[in-house]
Order: C-alpha cells, then structure tokens, then sequence
C-alpha cells in the first residue's frame, strides 16, 4: 500500500510541474522597456528609408524633365537650320513611330514615378480599436475623448504591438516606392535614349 501511494504521488507530482510548464509557456510575456525601445528604432530606421526614398524619386523627375527638355531644345535648335526639299520617306516613318515609342515610354516612366508618391495600404490594415498610433485608424474614432480613454487604457503590449505593426506596413509602403523607382528609373533612360535616336533619325531622313 505505502509503494502504491508513493507511485500516485509521484504521479500527481508530476502532473503538477507539467501543467506549470504549460501554464509558462502560454503565459503572454509583458515587452521589456529595451524591446519597445528597439523596435521604435527600426520604426524610425524604416522611415528614414521611405524619406529617402521620396527624395530619389523627386530628384530623378526632375532630371528627367530637365534632360528630355534639353534633348527637345537642341534638336530644335540643330534641325531649324536644315533646309531640305527632299524626304526620305521610310525614315520618317520610323521618326513618327520612335516619337510614339518615346512618348509611351515617358509616360509610363511618369506614372511609375506617381506610384511612388501614392501611397497604398494593405487590407490588412484594419482599425484596431483597443488601440492604434496610425493616422487613417485613428480618425475613424468617433471623437478625440474616445481616442483619449483608448489611450488611458493602453499597456506597453498594445503599444509595443502598434509600433511593430508600423514596421511592418511601412516596409511594405517602402519597398513599393523602390520597386516603383526602379522601374521608373529604367523606362526614364529608355525614353532618353529613344528621343535621341528619333532625333538622329529625324536628322537622317530631311537631310
């Protein structure tokens, strides 16, 4: 009897530590002060990126701009002296269609360059109403004291998971504006390219 009962405590006992672990395990830890510190770093990290990201995109409209503008300019300026009564007309039909292809392709860079200032958010982005630090969630509250008391009754974990949130979509707003960029980039060298060919072009069939 007394060997039986030691088995069934030791048994008892057993179960015990094991719903503690279980009970540990499941046990949602409270963020540390580090932790919210750190990810409010790569929050601020990941903003610099899309700063810096607009700044690109705005700098390379403008050359854009400047250099096609350029390109317009002097071809203007070289073919008004060309006095010519004979056309070649296979190469001018060429010139109308490469002027077609560099206008295609300078409006398909613009509107990549627009998609970069655009920004889009996921669906996933939804209104979080125990708490939230993003602006187009937080004008859905019905008023400023309803975003107050939601804020009183803010913890560091409600905190903590907003801030990681943030991280998220605005890597994902970010890594659009650079994709967007660098097709723009690519297509704004090929309209460059195209509308000095269509220029020589131009050139060859009036001379």
């Amino acid at each position: 009897m007394s060997t039986g009962k030691k088995k069934e405590k030791s048994q008892n006992n057993g179960k015990l530590e094991k719903n503690k672990m279980v009970g540990k395990s499941n046990k949602i830890t409270e963020p540390t002060k580090d932790a919210i510190e750190r990810n409010k770093y790569v929050l601020d990290l990941v903003n610099s990126w899309i700063s810096n990201a607009d700044n690109k995109i705005e700098m390379a409209f403008a050359i854009l701009s400047a250099i096609l503008a350029l390109v317009v300019f002097v071809t203007e300026d070289l073919l008004s002296g060309i006095k010519t009564t004979t056309v070649n007309t296979c190469l001018m039909c060429w010139f109308h269609l490469l002027v077609i292809v560099s206008g295609l392709l300078f409006l398909a860079s613009v509107w990549f360059y627009i998609q970069c200032i655009i920004p889009r958010f996921t669906k996933d982005n939804l209104m979080n109403k125990r708490y939230s630090i993003f602006y187009d969630e937080i004008k859905n509250y019905k008023s400023y004291k309803e975003y107050i008391d939601v804020c009183k009754n803010a913890n560091d974990e409600m905190f903590n998971e907003e801030i990681v949130k943030e991280i998220y979509f605005n890597s994902c707003i970010c890594s659009k504006k650079m994709r967007n960029f660098r097709r723009g980039i690519i297509l704004s060298g090929l309209s460059i390219a195209s509308s000095v060919v269509t220029a020589f072009v131009y050139y060859l069939a009036v001379i």
